[in-house]
């Protein structure tokens, strides 16, 4: 997410170098290859093409949104309502199979409810970024060169990972 920074305000010039920016990245463009381009450096590459994706409309979008969320709300209802019923075993013949005088339940309709509203749950996540991935910076100040092969390399290394794996 580009942070507006209410002191800078982008030239026409600027605009039109971000969205060319953004143009070389949706055809392949590493950000290195974009701030050699335009002269900046990678950070500087990747915050021009933030800026241009920030000025995307997002009106259109929304909308979209809104329409699969209530897509997913209408098969929600649907799904529990099924999940709700109860359902009997149905013989490949037709008949309503028994166990003595009671009739055998039919896990299958809810198991595949259940199923349903797992996917439909991941489906909203989605939509609404919920699983975006989270950013993790880890650091250390252990030095080890690959060619070091030392016990005490080797120690270090273990280490670190034990720390890494606790974390």
């Amino acid at each position: 997410m580009v942070h507006k920074d209410p002191q800078f305000e982008r030239t026409i010039d600027q605009v039109e170098k971000d969205h060319r920016a953004a143009e070389m990245r949706t055809v392949g463009a590493t950000y290195a290859q974009i701030g050699a381009q335009f002269g900046v450096t990678r950070q500087a590459a990747h915050v021009m093409v933030q800026r241009a994706l920030a000025d995307v409309p997002r009106e259109g979008t929304l909308e979209l949104v809104a329409l699969e969320l209530a897509k997913i709300d209408y098969l929600e209802r649907k799904s529990h309502s099924i999940l709700a019923k109860h359902h009997v075993f149905v013989s490949q013949g037709g008949k309503v199979v028994y166990d003595g005088n009671e009739k055998l339940e039919d896990d299958g309709p809810a198991i595949q409810a259940i199923n349903t509203l797992s996917k439909l749950a991941d489906r909203r996540a989605k939509l609404l970024g919920l699983n975006a991935p989270t950013r993790t910076e880890l650091t250390s100040t252990v030095s080890i060169s690959i060619e070091d092969k030392s016990e005490q390399a080797k120690g270090a290394v273990l280490s670190l990972l034990a720390r890494l794996a606790d974390e």
